[in-house]
């Protein structure tokens, strides 16, 4: 099953298991209302592993972001749909961290950097 047939099956239920005999997973006392907890972070943490189309959706101004960009950085290098990490601003449009002075990079899709992991 694609990520999306999941994230779109995952939404379908989390309204349905509000129906059905929960035994209670110690997260959530409402699920009748508001359909299954873990359902629902479920659904939040798979929606934050998708590429966004930048003709959609753009990133809030200045937060980090990992990007799909095309174009010429400098004059003898030539990228075609290149992961890289960037941020977007209003003002200035895109940033790419691996080329600052990249003036007008295509930026075709982002998605949110991943948490750090907890060290123990």
């Amino acid at each position: 099953m694609k990520l999306a047939e999941l994230i779109r099956a995952l939404n379908r239920l989390k309204v349905q298991t509000g129906s059905l005999a929960c035994f209670g997973c110690g997260y959530d006392h409402n699920c009748s209302t508001q359909g299954c907890r873990l359902i629902r972070e479920a659904v939040e943490k798979l929606c934050a592993m998708e590429w966004i189309d930048t003709k959609v959706e753009l990133p809030q101004d200045d937060v980090a972001v990992l990007t799909i960009v095309s174009g010429k950085p400098c004059e003898n290098i030539t990228l075609v749909s290149v992961p890289c990490t960037g941020a977007y601003s209003e003002s200035e449009g895109w940033m790419i961290d691996e080329f600052l002075t990249w003036k007008n990079p295509q930026v075709s899709y982002w998605m949110p950097i991943p948490e750090m992991p907890e060290v123990e």
